[in-house]
Parts: C-alpha cells; sequence; structure tokens
C-alpha cells in the first residue's frame, strides 16, 4: 500500500512539473529566431546544409564557439523541421522538462530534503528563461541534460560497481563537454557532493575521478584557446587587472543569488559595470562571499553540511563566468541570465530546505510548496514573452538598460533590412554615441552609408571598426566596397587580401578581390583567386561561375559552357545561368543556340540587365 501510495505521488509530482512548465513556456513556443539564432542556426552553412555537419567535430569553421555537439543537434532538428521555430522551441523545452525531472531524481538519490520543491524552483524559474526561450542556449538544455544523465549512471557505478556504467558515464560526461564547455567545472561538484554524502575521498575514488578532470582541463582549454583566437576576445574590453576580475566575481557572486531570491528586472542585457576607477575598497564584494562561506564551512557542525555545499556548489558551477576567465559576451555585460542555469541549482536546494523547516508540518507547507511555483510560474510566463521576436527582445532590453548599445545597434540592422536605412542609422549612431568602441556599430553604419550613396563617411566607418577590431575580415570587405564605389579599385585589393588572410573560408571576401583584380585587366591573377575559392569551398556554384566566366573571357569556352549547360539542367528557373550560357555560346561562335538562351532569359525576367542588348547584337550580326 505504502508503494502505491509513493508510485501514485511521483507520479503526481512529474505531471506537475511538466504540465506547469509546459504553461509557464507558452509564449516561448509562439517565438521566432533572435540574437545569435543566425549564427549558430538559420545563418549556419553546417546547420542548414551547404556544409558537411561533420566539419565542425574536427576543423574550426564555425563562426562562435566549436561546440560540435550542440551545432549537430540544431542540423539533425533542421532535418526534421526545416527552420521553423516552434521545432527548436519545443525541443528546447522539452529538454528543460527533462532536466527538472532528472534534478529531482538525483536530489532524491542525494538524500537533499525539499527535492521536488528546489526541481520546481529550477523548472519555473524565470531566471531560467533565457536559457529555455532562446533557442542559441539549447547548448545550456543540452549540456546539463548529458550531464545529469552522465552523474546518475556514475551513482549507479557506485553503488553496484559495474564497470560499464563507469565508462558510460565518462562518454556522456565528454558529450556534455561537446555540447558546452561550461559544465567543465563538475569533478569539483563531485568532490563536494562526496563530501557530502560522508563517504571517503580516498585514493580509489580519485582514480576514478581523474579521467573527468582530465577531460574537463582538456575542454576548457581548447575553448579558451578558441575564443582568443577564432572569437576574437583580444582587446581593451578584456584587458582587466587582477583587482578588477575579483571585483567583477564579488558582485557577480551576489547579483546572481540576488536574483535567484528576487526575481525582478530581468533582461537580456544588463549594465555593464564600470571598472575604471575601481579601487580596493571595491574587495568587499569578493571577501563578503568568502566570508559567507567561511561562516558556513565553521558551522557546518552545528547547521549541517547543506548550506555550505549548496553556496560551495553555486560558485563551483559559476566560476566560469565569475569574471576570471574572459570569454566575448564581457564585451556587453559582465553577467547573464544563462550563466546561472546549473549554478542556481545549490541555492534552490537551499531555499527548498529552509522553506521545509520553516514551515515544518503545518499548514503552510502544502500551500507554500503550490503558490511559490505559481508565482515563479507567472514571472515566466511574462518574461518569456520578451522572447517573441527580435524586435521585442531589444526593446525590453532598452527600456530595462537604456545604456546598452547592442540592442540599439541591432534594431538598426532590422530597420536596414526593412529598407528604412535612414532610421537604421540613428540607432547605429546611437549605440556609437553610448560605447564608441562598438566596432560592429561603425561597420553597420559603414553599410548603411554606402547603401545612401556616401562612400567618403562610409570609408571612414569602416576604418574606424577596424582600428577597434582588426581581426574581423569583414570589416576589410566592407571597406573594399566603399573604396570601389569611390572608383578606388587599387586600393580595395590590399584590403580584400587582408580579409583573405585573416579569414580563408570567407569565400566572399575572395570572390570580391578576384573581381577587383579582373576589373584592374589582371585577368590571370583572377583566374588563380577563383581556383582558390573553389579549392576552399567546392561546393560553392559562386565560386565555379565567377571562375568559369573568368576563363570564358579567356577565350576558354569549353569549361563554361559546361557548367552552365549542367546548372540550367539543375535548375531551368535560373536566369543568371541562362544568361551566363548565352554568352559563353555567344563568344564561342554558336549564336543560334546563344539567342534561345537569351530569350529564355527574358521569359523568366523581363527586366533582366543587358540581355535585350545581347540578342539584338546577335540579330545585328546575323543581318
Amino acid at each position: 500500500m505504502l508503494n502505491k501510495r509513493l508510485k501514485t505521488r511521483f507520479i503526481i509530482g512529474v505531471a506537475v512539473l511538466a504540465a506547469g512548465i509546459l504553461l509557464a513556456y507558452l509564449p516561448a513556443l509562439r517565438g521566432g529566431f533572435v540574437w545569435d539564432d543566425d549564427f549558430w542556426i538559420t545563418g549556419n552553412p553546417h546547420v542548414t546544409g551547404s556544409k558537411s555537419i561533420w566539419r565542425v567535430w574536427y576543423t574550426q569553421e564555425v563562426p562562435g564557439q566549436n561546440y560540435p555537439l550542440t551545432y549537430t543537434f540544431f542540423r539533425a532538428q533542421y532535418l526534421l523541421w526545416g527552420l521553423n521555430p516552434f521545432g527548436f522551441h519545443l525541443s528546447n523545452l522539452l529538454l528543460h522538462i527533462l532536466n527538472t525531472l532528472l534534478l529531482w531524481l538525483i536530489l532524491v538519490r542525494l538524500k537533499v530534503r525539499g527535492g521536488w520543491l528546489a526541481a520546481a524552483f529550477f523548472g519555473f524559474h524565470p531566471l531560467m528563461v533565457e536559457s529555455v526561450a532562446w533557442i542559441t542556449e539549447a547548448k545550456n538544455t543540452l549540456s546539463a541534460f548529458l550531464l545529469f544523465s552522465s552523474f546518475l549512471f556514475f551513482l549507479r557505478f557506485e553503488e553496484d560497481g559495474k564497470r560499464g556504467r563507469y565508462a558510460l558515464a565518462l562518454f556522456v560526461y565528454l558529450l556534455a563537454l561537446c555540447a558546452k564547455t561550461f559544465v567543465a567545472p563538475f569533478p569539483l561538484v563531485m568532490l563536494v557532493i562526496r563530501w557530502y554524502q560522508g563517504r571517503p575521498v580516498n585514493g580509489r575514488y580519485l582514480k576514478w575521478l581523474a579521467p573527468f578532470v582530465v577531460l574537463s582541463l582538456l575542454a576548457g582549454g581548447f575553448t579558451w584557446w578558441y575564443e582568443v583566437e577564432h572569437v576574437g576576445v583580444t582587446g581593451a574590453e578584456w584587458a582587466l587587472t587582477p583587482l578588477q576580475r575579483m571585483v567583477i566575481a564579488g558582485r557577480a557572486f551576489w547579483f546572481y543569488l540576488g536574483k535567484i531570491v528576487f526575481p525582478v528586472r530581468l533582461t537580456f542585457i544588463y549594465p555593464r559595470w564600470n571598472l575604471a576607477g575601481v579601487r580596493w575598497e571595491s574587495l568587499i564584494w569578493p571577501l563578503a562571499a568568502v566570508m559567507v562561506l567561511v561562516i558556513l564551512w565553521r558551522l557546518r557542525h552545528r547547521m549541517g553540511k547543506g548550506p555550505f555545499v549548496a553556496l560551495a556548489c553555486y560558485v563551483v558551477f559559476l566560476s566560469p563566468a565569475l569574471g576570471f576567465i574572459s570569454f566575448y559576451a564581457q564585451i556587453y555585460s559582465f553577467v547573464a541570465d544563462h550563466y546561472v542555469y546549473l549554478a542556481s541549482i545549490g541555492p534552490f536546494a537551499l531555499l527548498a530546505a529552509l522553506l521545509l523547516r520553516i514551515t515544518g508540518s503545518t499548514r503552510l507547507r502544502p500551500a507554500a510548496m503550490a503558490v511559490l511555483p505559481a508565482i515563479l510560474a507567472v514571472l515566466t510566463f511574462r518574461q518569456a514573452c520578451s522572447y517573441h521576436s527580435l524586435d521585442t527582445l531589444y526593446r525590453d532590453s532598452i527600456d530595462k538598460n537604456p545604456g546598452a548599445d547592442m540592442p540599439y545597434n541591432n534594431l538598426g540592422v532590422i530597420l536596414f533590412n526593412r529598407g528604412r536605412v535612414e532610421e537604421g542609422m540613428e540607432y547605429y549612431r546611437t549605440a556609437i554615441r553610448l560605447r564608441p568602441r562598438s566596432a560592429y556599430a561603425h561597420n553597420n553604419l559603414g553599410v548603411a552609408l554606402l547603401q545612401a550613396g556616401q562612400a567618403e563617411e562610409a570609408v571612414a566607418s569602416f576604418e574606424e571598426a577596424i582600428r577597434i577590431r582588426p581581426q574581423t575580415a569583414g570589416f576589410y570587405v566592407g571597406l573594399a566596397s566603399a573604396l570601389k564605389a569611390l572608383g578606388k579599385t587599387k586600393e580595395a585589393v590590399p584590403q580584400l587580401r587582408e580579409a583573405v588572410r585573416r579569414k580563408p573560408d570567407l569565400i566572399s571576401a575572395r570572390l570580391d578581390l578576384g573581381d577587383a583584380l579582373a576589373d584592374l585587366g589582371r585577368p590571370g591573377e583572377a583566374i588563380e583567386v577563383y581556383r582558390g575559392a573553389l579549392k576552399a569551398d567546392p561546393a560553392s556554384v559562386e565560386a565555379r561561375a565567377s571562375l568559369v566566366n573568368a576563363l570564358a573571357r579567356q577565350g576558354e569556352f569549353v569549361e563554361a559552357i559546361r557548367f552552365y549547360r549542367e546548372l540550367v539542367k539543375a535548375d531551368p528557373g535560373n536566369a543568371r545561368a541562362h544568361y551566363n550560357l548565352g554568352v559563353a555560346l555567344k563568344l564561342k561562335g554558336e549564336s543560334r543556340e546563344a539567342a534561345l538562351q537569351f530569350k529564355r532569359v527574358i521569359e523568366l525576367k523581363p527586366d533582366y540587365p543587358k540581355v535585350r542588348h545581347e540578342l539584338e547584337s546577335l540579330n545585328s550580326d546575323d543581318m
């Protein structure tokens, strides 16, 4: 009878958590793609299919952090539902629900009091919204799912000693690191939990733990190297003194605890703390954090190990985001909600245990266990609404943090893409006013100025972007475009060469370089550049088209004609392919078939540039 009652309570607990989380996140399911989702998904050729997804496992071609399992996860979803954001949001939400249930199971196995309530806090708390409603942060939910699974396998191994479970735990942990290396501090958490259980941390246990530590060090070291060498975490924004880093760590410690207890004014971009005039008295923040941990340690015999363990796990999980290690997002803010997805577990467990102790066996306990998660669910529902679209996300960020430059810059991009160039420029200028070293705002302003026909001003904007962030290849391409618009094609060539040097797989830079060389009357060099582009990306239709056109202009028509015959066969509605085939046939002297191709272009696209002129020239030649 008792087992049946426990099973019923378990089923009800699972149902309440799953259904409640689903309802709380309904606005997220109706959301679209937001910031960085283009880098990670919609504009990522490894996800959308123009490049093999397996290359992310052994190359550094990805645009952001190299988390190969997360990219593979996105690729699998793309194959299932294309670029429908609902599918991506649903999978992320389901992962969060599974994580909540797995966390409950782990807390029960560790005999943590109030495990269900702690899991409910994790499932319903609005601080988790950024990780669940933002598709890019599936790296959080996916890595957490794998981490929890790995830990459960390890706990089972500790019980029965089966080596297969240990191997499975280690392998799944490796997968978690491949999804996101923020889980790398977990071996330290395992040590803390082992001590909490009152079990010996002896040589045998350390031998089991050692492979986890090695994997963490390798993954963490690679991620740090990748951030510096490929993401570009270099420059004044990340040149922080040891004192500044300690202050960041102390403030972050208290900032996240404050948001866990009082989840108000949550936003996508928090104000970036000004550390320019930081003094030694600012060390009160980290010293207070250390003091709390010391006090809890000293009181462990009177209060129990729980409070110290909860905050120790909080600090360990949060350690990659405490400011001691530089990463790209620090350019906007030193804190963000998604950094605390795992770190929040310790405080949630502590709050749940404290609440149960306060309420005791009174009637307040059921009410507290129902009301508090319900309040958090309402807050989560409201917070999830801000992730409906790029517009809602950026405008909500500006409302809560009007000094943030990134939302203004990105709203400018949205307006520019909608054809509202002048409005977009105003947003770019606001972003630059808020942060003069915003390289991307300077670059985007240059693009808009070029579009508006103000090439001279565009050159100045691109040059400023390059001065601030010289490692970004795309800025050189923009400067070259502005120089070409001013008739300075010769000056554009070295800019394009620099872009190719800095990012060899940037095919657009190679093609622009080839075009510039061809315009300068250097066809031989142009052909070599096009060959390099095709070698860098054999699947690039644009690179092959540029190469065959260049060869055709040199009198080598056979390859060009063969290529465009294949292209029009595969895509009969491609007006450009028909036009290029007609030009190649005309140059070869096959006027009749060339005329047929030009007529087909007119059928497909009557306003296609130069096609009527080409057809008329053929007719006059026949006369």
